[in-house]
C-alpha cells in the first residue's frame, strides 16, 4: 500500500466518496482529540480501500452530507475494530448512522480472544506485530501538519483490517458463529451517544463528594459549573482545567489563597482567577445542596431454591463456554439468568420471547431449548 492520500478539501472528499460507494467494503478508523479538546471531536478518519489508504481531515471542510450517505450505505461493508466509541462519535458529530458494520474485535471475541486491542488481535490471528506508541495514542490529533510518525501510526490501524476481517469471518463460518456476530453488529449499529449527565448527578458521583456537608456541596456545584464553562470556552478537557481533587479541596476550603492551592494551575490563575473567586462566592451564598434520597426497591424473592437455580444456570453457562472456548458472558446475559432463577414460571417469555430485550435471537435459537431441558424447573 502506497503513501496515504490526504483528503483535506470538499472536492477531494466528494471524489473519494464516489469511488468508495462503488466498492464492496472499506476499512475505517477514527482519531479524536478527547485528551486535548472539549467536547471531543473527530479529527481524522483513516480509510483503506482498493489497495489504497486515505487520511480524511473532516474538520477542514464540510464533510457531513457525503459522510452521512457513506455510512448509511448498507451495501458497503465498513470494517472497524472495537467501534462502539466510533459509532457514537459519528452520530454525535455528524448525526451519521453506521450500517453494514463488521467489528473485528467482536469477531475475535466470538473466537475466544480475551485481549481485544487491535495489536493483540492482529498478533493472535495474523501474526502481525503493530508498532504501538503510548505517546501517539495520547497525542492531539487536531494538530496540523501531522508528524510523519503519526501518519504511519494512523495508517497502520487500517492497513490490515480487510485481511483480518476475512480470516475472522472464515473461522466464524467454520464454527457456525457468523450469524451470531452479525446480530451483534446490528446491535452496534443502533448505538447512540448517552445524553449529557445533569451537573448535580455528575458532581455527586465524584469520589469524596458524598462526605461533604450540604454547604460544601453548594460550593462544589458552583465550582464544577465554572469548570465546565471554562472547558467549553478554552476547548480544554475539564481535567486539564481543574482536577476533581482541586474542586473538592476548594469546596471544603473556599477562602484558601488560590496561588497556594496544590494542583491549581498557573494557566487557570492567569486566565480565570477572578471568575473562580466569583464561583466560590456564589457557592457560599447558594442554597445548601442536600444529597438525593436513594430510591427504595422491593426486595427480590431470593429463596434458597432460587439461589440453587442460579448456581446451576451459571454452572451450565461456564461449562458450555469452556467447551466453545468463549467468554461465558457471550452465551447468555447474567441478568436473564437471574430472572430465570427468580421467576421460573415465566421462563417461556424469557427463553423464547427475548426477556427484557437483552437476550439475542441467536442465543434463543441456540440455547433456549438446552436451558429448558435442564432439571431445574420442577
Amino acid at each position: 500500500m502506497s503513501t496515504p492520500t490526504i483528503i483535506a478539501t470538499h472536492a477531494e472528499w466528494t471524489h473519494l466518496c464516489g469511488r468508495l460507494h462503488g466498492m464492496r467494503r472499506i476499512a475505517i478508523d477514527l482519531e479524536s482529540n478527547g485528551l486535548h479538546g472539549y467536547p471531543a471531536r473527530i479529527c481524522l478518519m483513516q480509510v483503506a480501500a482498493g489497495g489504497a489508504a486515505y487520511l480524511v481531515e473532516p474538520r477542514a471542510f464540510g464533510a457531513g452530507d457525503e459522510l452521512r450517505k457513506l455510512f448509511a450505505d448498507g451495501s458497503l461493508e465498513k470494517i472497524l475494530h472495537s467501534c462502539s466509541y466510533d459509532v457514537r462519535s459519528l452520530y454525535n458529530d455528524y448525526q451519521a448512522v453506521v450500517l453494514g458494520l463488521f467489528d473485528t474485535a467482536i469477531a475475535a471475541q466470538f473466537l475466544g480472544a480475551t485481549r481485544l486491542g487491535l495489536g493483540n488481535v492482529m498478533k493472535e490471528f495474523l501474526g502481525i506485530e503493530l508498532q504501538k506508541s503510548r505517546a501517539l495514542q495520547k497525542m492531539d490529533w487536531s494538530i496540523r501538519p501531522l508528524p510523519s510518525e503519526a501518519v504511519r501510526y494512523a495508517v497502520n490501524d487500517v492497513l490490515h483490517l480487510e485481511r483480518l476481517r476475512d480470516h475472522l469471518a472464515k473461522s466464524l463460518e467454520e464454527k457456525g458463529r457468523l450469524d451470531w456476530v452479525r446480530e451483534e453488529f446490528t446491535r452496534m449499529e443502533a448505538l447512540r451517544p448517552e445524553p449529557p449527565e445533569p451537573p448535580d448527578a455528575a458532581l455527586l458521583r465524584m469520589k469524596g463528594a458524598q462526605h461533604l456537608t450540604p454547604r460544601q456541596r453548594a460550593v462544589l456545584r458552583e465550582v464544577y459549573l465554572f469548570r465546565e464553562q471554562l472547558a467549553h470556552e478554552f476547548d480544554r478537557p475539564p481535567f486539564k482545567v481543574m482536577g476533581n481533587d482541586v474542586l473538592l479541596f476548594l469546596a471544603k476550603h473556599p477562602h484558601s489563597r488560590l496561588a497556594s492551592v496544590k494542583g491549581l494551575s498557573r494557566w487557570l490563575l492567569a486566565n480565570a482567577q477572578e471568575g473562580l473567586c466569583e464561583a466560590l462566592a456564589r457557592g457560599e451564598h447558594a442554597p445548601p445542596v442536600k444529597p438525593p434520597q436513594q430510591p427504595r426497591f422491593p426486595s427480590l424473592p431470593w429463596t434458597q431454591k432460587a439461589h440453587q437455580r442460579l448456581d446451576a444456570l451459571k454452572t451450565w453457562r461456564t461449562q458450555t463456554a469452556q467447551a466453545l472456548n468463549v467468554d461465558p458472558s457471550i452465551l447468555w446475559p447474567m441478568a436473564s439468568l437471574e430472572r430465570l432463577a427468580l421467576y421460573p414460571d415465566s421462563r417461556g417469555r424469557e427463553l423464547h420471547d427475548g426477556g427484557n430485550g437483552d437476550v439475542r435471537a441467536w442465543q434463543r435459537a441456540t440455547f433456549a431449548s438446552v436451558i429448558e431441558a435442564l432439571p431445574l424447573w420442577s
